[in-house]
């Protein structure tokens, strides 16, 4: 009997055996060369992510879609910040707006479904699943609070207000969280079925695991609940060495822990009963050769297993990555049989 894809990553959720492991690739913009578009070009269009996003999944053969194009300008964007793009490469955030506390009020009240290219996004996540149905399911991402406070604030004087001004760095994450919840209720009530939550400057690289207690983990914990209780999945990706923060990364309720290359995955899917993601090194998908990318994902795949691993990439997969790669990391899980 075929496996859906849909079927397939769950069984990995809920740590089931399976006979394959399900490859899911963070892939959104690197989408657009299959179908001959720039980044620009599909950016404002629900209708040209949607196609260029299905193509990958339908040409590469992956299991699963992150319904996303950018994860953080088209927030940013929304509280006033500008943003740097340059064709050809992705936008990036290029100022912050939050000076000091009389600068908290420019985080207002914003309706996803209304405001900035968020309803274009939205209509974008709607397209697919409705392509999608069960067949396979939709990723989607959301930016942490604490992350999110970071990009308004400036992250470097973000990191300094940890230790010199702990109540602003709350004061801007309370503030934020009535705008991430309505976004998240937003992309479940469009058709996303796996919500992750990307908080890329908790990263263990960057701040102590006693800052990710007290500044991260209570308001992702209380965001991972939120998710269930509008049906969907919740997921946890944090950028970096994250090996410090697996065991409250857990305690998030998080159902998938999303790590990136330099976490040892096979070591903590062995401590850990809990399902993983990733986590082959992003920039290799550009360097590397096909058959290297193969060999290596093969791998991987036998040191962690086939209960509770999702294979993908560490982090987003580069605008400019080889789509044979791409194909070569697919065909690697299609290559790896187990018995069950």
């Amino acid at each position: 009997m075929m496996v859906s894809s849909f079927s397939r990553v769950m069984s990995a959720i809920e740590r089931k055996p399976v006979s394959r492991v399900p490859v899911v690739p963070q892939m959104f913009y690197a989408t657009s060369k299959i179908i001959g578009v720039t980044f620009e070009e599909a950016m404002d269009d629900a209708e040209i992510m949607a196609k260029a996003l299905l193509a990958g999944y339908e040409s590469l053969g992956y299991d699963g879609v992150y319904a996303d194009w950018e994860s953080f300008t088209l927030i940013t964007e929304l509280f006033g910040c500008e943003t740097y793009f340059k064709s050809g490469t992705i936008p990036m955030v290029n100022s912050s707006v939050i000076s000091d506390r009389d600068d908290l009020r420019k985080i207002r009240p914003i309706e996803p479904e209304k405001e900035g290219r968020l309803p274009s996004h939205l209509r974008t996540i709607e397209i697919i699943k409705k392509e999608l149905g069960d067949d396979a399911p939709v990723f989607t991402r959301v930016v942490a609070p604490f992350t999110l406070a970071s990009l308004l604030r400036g992250t470097n004087d973000f990191l300094r207000d940890i230790i010199r001004d702990p109540e602003l760095v709350n004061e801007i994450i309370v503030r934020l969280l009535p705008f991430i919840e309505s976004l998240i209720v937003s992309k479940i009530e469009r058709g996303a079925d796996i919500i992750v939550m990307v908080d890329p400057i908790a990263s263990g690289s960057l701040i102590s695991k006693q800052m990710f207690r007290e500044f991260s983990f209570p308001f992702i914990k209380d965001l991972m609940k939120k998710i269930y209780e509008n049906g969907a999945i919740p997921s946890l990706h944090i950028c970096g060495d994250s090996s410090s923060l697996i065991d409250l990364m857990i305690r998030t309720n998080a159902k998938i822990l999303e790590v990136d290359h330099p976490v040892d995955i096979a070591h903590t899917k062995k401590l850990n009963d809990v399902c993983v993601q990733g986590n082959m090194n992003p920039p290799d998908f550009i360097t590397k050769r096909p058959e290297q990318i193969f060999e290596e994902s093969k791998k991987l795949i036998e040191d962690v297993g086939n209960r509770g691993f999702i294979l993908s990439t560490g982090c987003d997969v580069p605008y400019n990555a080889s789509l044979e790669n791409i194909k070569a990391m697919v065909d690697a899980s299609h290559s790896v049989k187990f018995e069950l």
